[in-house]
């Protein structure tokens, strides 16, 4: 199967799952986030998923820090929306609610597994797929087959 296709398939069934009722009660409930909501892995592939109602891939900073001391690469992950929702529409200078949507986590990344990554905002979740290093199968064979 094409992984473009494993990869659009597995970002609908997740997005399908996590899908939010209310921007207003999600950013209340989800304002800032440490761990993945979602993780899923597809043949050489690992999805992990935050979710992130009201940010959009503007407001969504994503760097990665390698740790010399450590050895260790991270995806940092940052960003910050602020809105404001009028709950009065004749007179927008009495009643108004603020929100700031928000995320700031680190992603530790096993690179002698991985060693490519993109991500994507679809559908109030932000999805970071990270691509396995491709080992080419060792040789290994059956002696009474091969005939030595």
């Amino acid at each position: 199967m094409n992984s473009n296709l494993i990869q659009k398939n597995t970002i609908a069934e997740i997005s399908a799952m996590s899908a939010t009722n209310s921007l207003v009660a999600a950013m209340e409930s989800w304002n800032i986030l440490k761990q993945p909501d979602y993780t899923k892995e597809v043949n050489n592939m690992k999805f992990i998923m935050y979710k992130v109602p009201g940010l959009s891939s503007k407001n969504i900073n994503i760097t990665k820090q390698f740790v010399n001391k450590t050895k260790r690469t991270y995806l940092s992950i940052t960003g910050e929306n602020r809105y404001i929702f009028y709950t009065n529409k004749l007179d927008e200078n009495k009643d108004y609610r603020d929100y700031t949507a928000s995320i700031k986590t680190e992603l530790d990344i096993n690179t002698s597994v991985y060693n490519k990554y993109e991500y994507d905002i679809q559908d109030g979740m932000l999805i970071i797929t990270l691509y396995e290093i491709v080992n080419k199968e060792p040789e290994f064979r059956d002696i009474k087959e091969s005939g030595y």
